[in-house]
Protein backbone atom coordinates (compact mmCIF):
# COMPACT_ATOMS: atom_id res chain seq x y z
CA UNK A 1 0.00 0.00 0.00
CA UNK A 2 1.47 3.38 -0.97
CA UNK A 3 -0.63 5.26 1.55
CA UNK A 4 -2.67 6.89 -1.16
CA UNK A 5 -6.42 7.05 -0.70
CA UNK A 6 -7.25 8.34 -4.18
CA UNK A 7 -9.01 5.69 -6.23
CA UNK A 8 -8.09 7.47 -9.46
CA UNK A 9 -4.38 7.00 -8.74
CA UNK A 10 -4.94 3.25 -8.41
CA UNK A 11 -7.00 3.25 -11.61
CA UNK A 12 -4.40 5.12 -13.68
CA UNK A 13 -1.59 2.96 -12.32
CA UNK A 14 -3.56 -0.16 -13.26
CA UNK A 15 -3.97 1.21 -16.79
CA UNK A 16 -0.20 1.67 -17.08
CA UNK A 17 0.24 -1.95 -16.00
CA UNK A 18 -2.37 -3.15 -18.51
CA UNK A 19 -0.69 -1.13 -21.27
CA UNK A 20 2.60 -2.87 -20.60
CA UNK A 21 0.97 -6.31 -20.34
CA UNK A 22 -0.77 -5.86 -23.70
CA UNK A 23 1.96 -3.95 -25.59
CA UNK A 24 5.15 -5.23 -23.92
CA UNK A 25 7.03 -1.94 -23.70
CA UNK A 26 9.40 -3.24 -21.01
CA UNK A 27 9.99 -6.19 -18.65
CA UNK A 28 6.66 -7.89 -17.91
CA UNK A 29 7.91 -8.98 -14.48
CA UNK A 30 7.50 -5.37 -13.36
CA UNK A 31 3.76 -5.31 -14.15
CA UNK A 32 2.27 -8.63 -12.98
CA UNK A 33 -1.35 -9.20 -13.91
CA UNK A 34 -2.51 -10.03 -10.38
CA UNK A 35 -1.11 -6.75 -9.09
CA UNK A 36 -2.65 -4.84 -12.01
CA UNK A 37 -6.08 -6.33 -11.27
CA UNK A 38 -5.67 -5.55 -7.57
CA UNK A 39 -4.96 -1.89 -8.44
CA UNK A 40 -7.98 -1.75 -10.75
CA UNK A 41 -10.27 -3.27 -8.10
CA UNK A 42 -8.99 -0.81 -5.49
CA UNK A 43 -9.74 2.00 -7.92
CA UNK A 44 -13.36 0.84 -8.31
CA UNK A 45 -13.77 0.33 -4.57
CA UNK A 46 -12.53 3.83 -3.78
CA UNK A 47 -14.24 5.55 -6.74
CA UNK A 48 -17.39 3.51 -7.45
CA UNK A 49 -19.01 6.37 -9.40
CA UNK A 50 -16.02 6.99 -11.66
CA UNK A 51 -16.46 5.71 -15.22
CA UNK A 52 -12.73 5.40 -15.84
CA UNK A 53 -12.29 3.11 -12.84
CA UNK A 54 -14.85 0.64 -14.19
CA UNK A 55 -13.36 0.84 -17.69
CA UNK A 56 -9.90 0.09 -16.29
CA UNK A 57 -11.26 -2.98 -14.52
CA UNK A 58 -12.97 -4.00 -17.78
CA UNK A 59 -9.61 -3.78 -19.51
CA UNK A 60 -8.10 -6.12 -16.94
CA UNK A 61 -10.89 -8.66 -17.24
CA UNK A 62 -10.63 -8.41 -21.04
CA UNK A 63 -6.90 -9.18 -20.92
CA UNK A 64 -7.69 -12.14 -18.65
CA UNK A 65 -10.19 -13.42 -21.25
CA UNK A 66 -13.08 -12.94 -18.82
CA UNK A 67 -15.21 -11.29 -21.49
CA UNK A 68 -18.50 -11.66 -19.64
CA UNK A 69 -17.19 -9.80 -16.60
CA UNK A 70 -15.49 -7.20 -18.80
CA UNK A 71 -18.82 -6.52 -20.52
CA UNK A 72 -20.50 -6.13 -17.12
CA UNK A 73 -17.81 -3.59 -16.16
CA UNK A 74 -18.32 -1.63 -19.39
CA UNK A 75 -22.09 -1.61 -18.98
CA UNK A 76 -21.68 -0.40 -15.38
CA UNK A 77 -19.44 2.44 -16.57
CA UNK A 78 -21.92 3.41 -19.27
CA UNK A 79 -24.89 3.35 -16.90
CA UNK A 80 -23.16 5.88 -14.62
CA UNK A 81 -23.31 8.54 -17.37
CA UNK A 82 -24.67 7.24 -20.68
CA UNK A 83 -24.19 10.47 -22.65
CA UNK A 84 -20.76 11.40 -21.30
CA UNK A 85 -18.57 12.48 -24.20
CA UNK A 86 -15.52 12.02 -21.99
CA UNK A 87 -15.68 8.21 -22.25
CA UNK A 88 -18.19 7.48 -25.03
CA UNK A 89 -15.38 6.69 -27.49
CA UNK A 90 -13.57 4.40 -25.04
CA UNK A 91 -16.78 2.60 -24.13
CA UNK A 92 -17.65 2.04 -27.79
CA UNK A 93 -14.11 0.82 -28.46
CA UNK A 94 -14.26 -1.73 -25.65
CA UNK A 95 -17.72 -2.88 -26.71
CA UNK A 96 -16.46 -3.69 -30.22
CA UNK A 97 -13.48 -5.60 -28.83
CA UNK A 98 -15.92 -7.55 -26.67
CA UNK A 99 -17.99 -8.56 -29.70
CA UNK A 100 -20.83 -6.07 -29.21
CA UNK A 101 -20.14 -5.09 -32.79
CA UNK A 102 -23.12 -2.93 -33.76
CA UNK A 103 -23.57 -1.28 -30.38
CA UNK A 104 -19.86 -0.53 -30.13
CA UNK A 105 -19.51 0.85 -33.64
CA UNK A 106 -22.59 3.07 -33.26
CA UNK A 107 -21.21 4.49 -30.03
CA UNK A 108 -17.76 5.16 -31.53
CA UNK A 109 -19.33 6.87 -34.55
CA UNK A 110 -21.55 8.95 -32.25
CA UNK A 111 -18.48 10.03 -30.26
CA UNK A 112 -16.62 10.94 -33.46
CA UNK A 113 -19.62 12.97 -34.63
CA UNK A 114 -20.09 14.84 -31.35
CA UNK A 115 -16.54 15.23 -30.05
CA UNK A 116 -13.81 16.78 -32.21
CA UNK A 117 -11.27 15.65 -29.61
CA UNK A 118 -12.29 11.97 -29.51
CA UNK A 119 -9.58 9.38 -28.84
CA UNK A 120 -8.38 8.27 -32.25
CA UNK A 121 -7.61 4.75 -31.00
CA UNK A 122 -11.37 4.14 -30.88
CA UNK A 123 -11.18 3.79 -34.67
CA UNK A 124 -9.24 0.58 -34.11
CA UNK A 125 -12.61 -0.90 -33.10
CA UNK A 126 -14.04 0.25 -36.43
CA UNK A 127 -11.10 -1.37 -38.25
CA UNK A 128 -11.64 -4.63 -36.40
CA UNK A 129 -15.35 -4.70 -37.17
CA UNK A 130 -14.75 -4.03 -40.88
CA UNK A 131 -12.01 -6.69 -40.94
CA UNK A 132 -14.38 -9.12 -39.20
CA UNK A 133 -16.92 -8.57 -41.99
CA UNK A 134 -14.18 -9.06 -44.61
CA UNK A 135 -14.80 -5.51 -45.83
CA UNK A 136 -11.10 -5.00 -46.33
CA UNK A 137 -11.28 -1.78 -48.36
CA UNK A 138 -13.25 -0.12 -45.58
CA UNK A 139 -10.90 -1.65 -43.02
CA UNK A 140 -7.93 -0.14 -44.87
CA UNK A 141 -9.58 3.29 -44.75
CA UNK A 142 -9.85 2.97 -40.97
CA UNK A 143 -6.16 2.06 -40.68
CA UNK A 144 -5.30 5.48 -42.14
CA UNK A 145 -6.59 6.97 -38.87
CA UNK A 146 -4.65 4.63 -36.60
CA UNK A 147 -1.40 4.60 -38.58
CA UNK A 148 0.60 6.56 -36.00
CA UNK A 149 -0.97 5.42 -32.72
CA UNK A 150 -0.88 2.39 -30.45
CA UNK A 151 2.77 1.59 -31.08
CA UNK A 152 2.91 -1.47 -33.36
CA UNK A 153 -0.84 -1.85 -33.97
CA UNK A 154 -0.97 0.73 -36.77
CA UNK A 155 1.43 -1.12 -39.09
CA UNK A 156 0.08 -4.49 -37.90
CA UNK A 157 -3.49 -3.62 -38.87
CA UNK A 158 -2.38 -2.12 -42.19
CA UNK A 159 -0.13 -5.06 -43.08
CA UNK A 160 -2.83 -7.64 -42.30
CA UNK A 161 -5.44 -5.70 -44.28
CA UNK A 162 -3.13 -5.08 -47.25
CA UNK A 163 -2.27 -8.78 -47.25
CA UNK A 164 -5.94 -9.72 -47.41
CA UNK A 165 -6.40 -7.18 -50.22
CA UNK A 166 -3.54 -8.83 -52.16
CA UNK A 167 -1.22 -5.80 -52.05
CA UNK A 168 1.91 -7.67 -50.94
CA UNK A 169 4.42 -4.91 -51.74
CA UNK A 170 2.56 -2.26 -49.72
CA UNK A 171 1.98 -4.86 -47.03
CA UNK A 172 5.69 -5.63 -46.89
CA UNK A 173 6.43 -1.95 -46.20
CA UNK A 174 4.11 -2.08 -43.20
CA UNK A 175 5.68 -5.36 -42.05
CA UNK A 176 9.07 -3.61 -42.00
CA UNK A 177 7.61 -0.79 -39.90
CA UNK A 178 6.08 -3.36 -37.56
CA UNK A 179 9.37 -5.22 -37.12
CA UNK A 180 11.23 -1.99 -36.36
CA UNK A 181 8.76 -1.31 -33.55
CA UNK A 182 8.59 -4.97 -32.42
CA UNK A 183 11.74 -6.85 -33.49
CA UNK A 184 10.57 -10.00 -31.67
CA UNK A 185 7.14 -10.00 -33.30
CA UNK A 186 7.65 -13.31 -35.09
CA UNK A 187 7.95 -14.98 -31.65
CA UNK A 188 5.54 -12.78 -29.67
CA UNK A 189 3.02 -11.85 -32.37
CA UNK A 190 0.42 -14.52 -31.74
CA UNK A 191 0.30 -13.65 -28.03
CA UNK A 192 0.19 -9.90 -28.70
CA UNK A 193 -2.64 -10.28 -31.22
CA UNK A 194 -4.47 -12.44 -28.68
CA UNK A 195 -4.28 -9.64 -26.13
CA UNK A 196 -6.44 -7.48 -28.40
CA UNK A 197 -8.51 -9.86 -30.54
CA UNK A 198 -10.48 -12.38 -28.50
CA UNK A 199 -12.19 -14.16 -31.40
CA UNK A 200 -9.96 -16.92 -32.85
CA UNK A 201 -11.44 -16.83 -36.36
CA UNK A 202 -10.70 -13.11 -36.68
CA UNK A 203 -7.25 -13.46 -35.10
CA UNK A 204 -6.37 -16.25 -37.54
CA UNK A 205 -7.44 -14.08 -40.47
CA UNK A 206 -5.20 -11.28 -39.19
CA UNK A 207 -2.33 -13.77 -38.96
CA UNK A 208 -3.12 -14.98 -42.52
CA UNK A 209 -3.15 -11.38 -43.73
CA UNK A 210 0.30 -10.83 -42.20
CA UNK A 211 1.53 -14.01 -43.89
CA UNK A 212 0.18 -12.77 -47.25
CA UNK A 213 2.12 -9.54 -46.61
CA UNK A 214 5.29 -11.56 -46.05
CA UNK A 215 5.38 -12.07 -42.29
CA UNK A 216 4.97 -15.57 -40.88
CA UNK A 217 4.72 -15.76 -37.10
CA UNK A 218 5.28 -18.76 -34.83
Amino acid sequence: DNGCDSGLVYTILSLLYFDNISQEYFDLDRTPMDEALHLAREGVQLEPCNQLSHLALARGHFLQNDLKQALNDVDTAMALQPESLLFMDGIGYLLTLLGEWDRGEQLVRKAIRLNPFYRVYARYGLWLNAFRQQEYTRALEETEWIAEIGAFWGPLARAATLGQLAYPEKGQEEVQRLLILKPDFTERGRLLIGHAIKFPEIAERVIKGLSLAGLDID
